[in-house]
């Protein structure tokens, strides 16, 4: 409970000044004749002569750094940033005791190197040097009130000073209701806390300590879910001028391309799709000027004609853009003015820009004489880097949110969070190089000493509210343990009771709907149907995935150095081999394939000169897999008897479906043949098997539609469809066969060639027959599947089911039950997110079946 005076000076943190002011004005009903500092701001006047500024005082340090020999262990640290701010708050801190670095220790090589160091920081200007000598003067303090709450070690001293010159508290003695529970996890806790406040509390009476920043935005949203009003006491407000700045300052002191990037991006986001991703991947563009690219298109499997087109403009774009853009390209520290204006020219002038931009003025105008080197440059934006915007409420309401430090007794209940052993107490002690081993022989106070005091005054800040709920969660979100802190059971003399938390929010999955008309538009624009065999099969997979790529034509965002090795070039160079050798393609040598391959990659070299290395081991690595899939085919081109009448054939079809008409197309790999038969063959580069539960289910059309096209055309009869799998998994060989049957067990060595050889005659091609293909093979190569319907009826089978397809498309059919493992490669996943649902694709032989009944 706070006792308000009616007159005198009032030191609170200036994050607390506003509540502070609400509660004067509660008690009082006015603030007449009591000021309100903070403590930095009231100590000023204890001083003398202007204070040296922090940035100022970074770039003298790292000067008097320099001076130390080269055999300092410390020498190549002399210029971090890191290094120097650590030896700046340790001067400031061994200043505020009154060390003399000249009287240290050199009990270690550290100590020796650290003190040489501190000696040539002697003579710094810092004002904690005066603080000795201001502690020891007397001062009239009994007019001031002092805020309670939980100081930093400096802090503590000026408190101390204050309070044994007569300073007060504001807080009168009062006994705390201590809640200590534990939840599930963070959101359990954001949601008792908010229910908490609902059911028993006025929001105005509440302050919430956040020990984790993370933990901010989850409470924020669920106090908005339950329309409580908060505000945080202070926000981090990064400033994009100061970013901006840094990034300027990065390109100037680096020069080099990945800088240049990351300052048009802080300048010019708008070229974050086209000119960043060009230059990043084509560096030289930003030296020569001039583009590299092949005059004219050459077919290849890589990169179709649309993409290098594209590719073509975007590279004319960036170079227009550079010369647009030439000043950038040449800035140097002597042009930091013109910089300042052109990051000016970039942003709208607000208050709050117009405050950044007065503050890196400011902070150039200090350090400009400063900068000399590349390092200096580079100092000066970790210094940017680490040096935070923070922003305390300009008017509050509702539930306050900040920092444990900032729990005092000006709200009657608070909720401490996150108090576990990884957080809790979590108190201050010294690290890095000056750490506490190294304080130990110094004349500060010892370790046990300020541990004490900060333990103490922690757990008399909790004591402070009127209620405190301490609030664990048990685990982290990932399922990690939280410790409960041994210290707080201590204190409150029991262990936390849990609280299982009913959360009443319902959460709805995304829905998806198209009606007949819009989906009619969409994909049978002018009353037809125009698509692959394949797109049906991609609307069987999944609905949504369809309507999102065939509707909505959304396309993979793919960068346009993502050169995929497609299973296709082993497709083309079959194809090729086949053409030029016929029956014998598989006998090709080493040296034929690689050529093949070689030429395959020569266009796609030029387009990307600079991935040379990655595309030559791309080319052994096809020629290889190449040489081993002709090893696979070998036994079965020897046995087989028909020949290669058509690869890459372009089949179509037309079909008229309630008066709608369709036509479907697609390209065949391969078409082998007699006088009176043919067999279709589609590549595949996985294993694939043309099962009859899918076909049903529409999943597997290509094999049948393709199959029933070439015999429209060709006027043959089909002798059935497959599959070559031109995946080269390694097989297992045995180097002996053990024959235990004899007392001795025996072991007969085995040939490997041999096992190889009955691997490849083992493995069988998977699809439908349609008439007995042993009259065209010597062995048996393809699978034969069992009850398998025949020829007249699989064709009346994928009409049914292909006009079922049509007809889902055209009822607007979109919602995410897709069959399994659509979703592994699925590029729209963060559109239907948890709408996805995995389902058992239904027959839809049997759904026709049942509608015309």
């Amino acid at each position: 409970m706070l006792k308000i005076p009616e007159q005198g000076i009032l030191i609170a943190p200036a994050s607390l000044h506003l509540p502070l002011y609400q509660a004067i004005h509660q008690a009082k009903g006015n603030t007449i004749g009591l000021e309100v500092y903070s403590l930095h701001s009231f100590i000023q006047q204890f001083f003398q002569g202007q204070p040296v500024d922090e940035v100022t005082l970074l770039f003298e340090t790292m000067k008097k750094c320099q001076a130390c020999s080269s055999t300092n262990v410390f020498y190549s640290s002399r210029k971090s940033y890191d290094f120097i701010r650590d030896t700046l708050q340790f001067v400031r801190y061994a200043k505020t005791y009154g060390i003399d670095f000249h009287t240290l220790h050199e009990n270690s090589q550290k100590e020796k190197d650290l003190k040489e160091i501190l000696c040539l920081l002697e003579n710094l200007d810092v004002r904690e040097k005066q603080i000795p000598e201001i502690l020891k003067q007397p001062f009239h303090a009994e007019n001031i009130y002092i805020l309670q709450y939980e100081y930093s070690e400096e802090e503590s001293l000026w408190i101390d000073f204050l309070l044994q010159n007569g300073a007060h508290t504001l807080e009168e003695a009062a006994e705390t209701d201590v809640q200590y529970v534990s939840v599930a996890n963070a959101r359990k806790q954001a949601t008792l806390i908010a229910q908490t406040i609902v059911d028993q509390y006025d929001a105005d009476d509440v302050f919430i300590c956040c020990q984790q920043a993370s933990q901010m935005q989850v409470l924020a949203q669920m106090l908005e879910a339950y329309q409580i009003p908060y505000t945080f006491l202070t926000e981090d407000a990064p400033s994009l001028l100061q970013y901006q700045l840094i990034c300027c300052i990065k390109w100037i002191a680096l020069q080099d391309i990945e800088s240049f990037i990351t300052m048009i991006n802080a300048l010019h986001p708008d070229t974050k799709e086209s000119i960043q991703p060009t230059l990043r991947q084509f560096p030289d563009l930003f030296t020569t000027r001039k583009s590299h690219l092949p005059d004219l298109y050459q077919d290849n499997v890589f990169m179709d004609r649309y993409s290098f087109e594209h590719l073509q403009k975007q590279i004319e774009t960036t170079l227009t853009w550079l010369e647009e853009h030439e000043a950038l390209c040449h800035w140097t520290l002597q042009d930091i003015e013109d910089v300042l204006q052109y990051i000016q020219a970039q942003n709208t002038c607000t208050l709050e820009n117009l405050r950044a931009f007065h503050q890196i003025q400011d902070v150039l105008r200090k350090c400009l004489p400063s900068l000399k080197t590349r390092e200096d440059l580079l100092f000066l934006c970790e210094y940017l880097n680490a040096k935070t915007n923070s922003s305390t409420a300009s008017q509050i309401q509702g539930v306050l949110i900040g920092k444990r430090s900032e729990i005092t007794a000006l709200r009657k209940v608070c909720f401490l969070t996150d108090a576990h052993a990884r957080s809790f107490p979590d108190l201050s002690m010294h690290s890095g190089i000056y750490d506490e081993t190294y304080l130990a022989d110094l004349s500060v106070p010892s370790l046990a000493t300020r541990l004490k005091k900060q333990r103490d005054q922690l757990f008399t800040c909790l004591s402070l509210p009127k209620t405190l709920y301490i609030l664990v969660p048990e685990a982290s979100y990932d399922g990690k343990e939280n410790p409960e802190s041994h210290e707080l059971v201590q204190w409150i003399g029991q262990k936390a009771q849990f609280v299982d938390v009913k959360e009443s929010s319902v959460y709805e999955k995304p829905q998806f709907s198209l009606n007949t008309s819009l989906a009619s538009s969409l994909f049978f624009p002018e009353d037809r149907f125009t698509g692959s065999i394949s797109r049906l099969e991609f609307f069987a997979r999944c609905p949504l995935q369809h309507f999102l790529r065939y509707g909505l034509y959304l396309k993979e965002k793919r960068d346009t150095m993502d050169i995929r090795m497609q299973g296709s070039i082993y497709h083309h160079i079959l194809e090729i081999l086949m053409d030029t050798y016929q029956k014998d393609y598989t006998k090709a040598d080493t040296k034929t394939i690689k050529n093949l391959v070689q030429n395959e990659f020569t266009f796609i070299r030029n387009v990307y000169p600079q991935q040379a290395p990655f595309f030559e081991k791309n080319v052994l690595e096809t020629a290889d897999k190449i040489l081993k899939i002709l090893e696979q085919l070998d036994d079965f081109e020897h046995d087989w008897h028909m020949r290669t009448s058509h690869q890459e054939y372009k089949v179509q079809m037309q079909l008229d479906w309630q008066g709608t008409p369709i036509l479907l197309y697609g390209y065949i790999d391969r078409i082998d043949a007699s006088q009176s038969s043919f067999v279709i063959f589609d590549y595949k580069s996985s294993d694939k098997d043309l099962s009859l539960q899918d076909f049903d289910a529409g999943l597997a059309l290509q094999l049948i539609t393709y199959t029933i096209a070439y015999e429209t055309t060709s006027g043959s009869l089909p002798a059935g469809c497959y599959y070559i799998s031109l995946k080269t998994s390694p097989q297992t060989a045995l180097a002996y066969k053990v024959n235990y049957r004899k007392k001795v067990p025996e072991a007969t060595p085995l040939d490997i060639k041999e096992q190889a050889q009955e691997a490849a005659q083992s493995k069988k091609f998977t699809g439908l027959m349609f008439q007995d293909l042993s009259i065209y093979s010597d062995h048996e190569h393809f699978a034969r599947k069992k009850e398998q319907p025949e020829y007249p009826e699989i064709k009346t089978q994928w009409q049914t089911i292909l006009f079922s397809l049509l007809e889902d498309m055209k009822n607007g059919v979109i919602q995410p039950d897709h069959a399994k493992g659509a979703c592994d490669y699925c590029a729209y996943k963060e559109i239907c997110r948890n709408a996805a649902n995995e389902v058992t694709k239904a027959n839809r032989l049997e759904q026709e079946e049942e509608h015309a009944l």
